[in-house]
């Protein structure tokens, strides 16, 4: 069954959620002009700053709109559970899951390269010519 609390955040909630989860910080952080400045943190590397927190996490991925970003997210969560992200992708879609799917095969489907998107669209497309 779908997880509602997820079904209810907004785009925001969701991708400073994600963020967090891809390893993203905010921390105060020291600038000249400012006494309170807020540095947003990957991998202890600085990625933006912003006078306010909730300002400088509005610098995150944006993994709700941003087809580059959620594809990033969905392969850290295919590293790290095929099965379970595939399940999860049905239940999203479809709001059940189809048990008699080889997960983990659909799962390497989805993150195919966009090379071998491209190649699958070629050959599918010209075979209708």
């Amino acid at each position: 069954m779908i997880d509602m609390s997820v079904k209810d955040m907004t785009d925001q909630q969701l991708n400073r959620e994600l963020a967090e989860l891809m390893g993203y910080i905010v921390t105060e952080g020291e600038h000249d002009l400012w006494p309170e400045w807020y540095e947003l943190k990957k991998n202890g590397v600085v990625q933006s700053g912003d006078l306010y927190k909730d300002w400088a996490w509005d610098n995150a991925p944006d993994y709700c709109s941003d087809t580059a970003a959620s594809l990033e997210v969905q392969a850290k969560a295919i590293e790290v559970d095929a099965a379970s992200y595939v399940q999860n992708l049905q239940e999203i879609k479809w709001g059940h899951m189809f048990t008699e799917t080889l997960l983990v095969r659909i799962a390497e489907l989805i993150n195919a390269s966009p090379r071998e998107r491209a190649e699958a669209a070629y050959m599918t497309l010209s075979s209708r010519v």
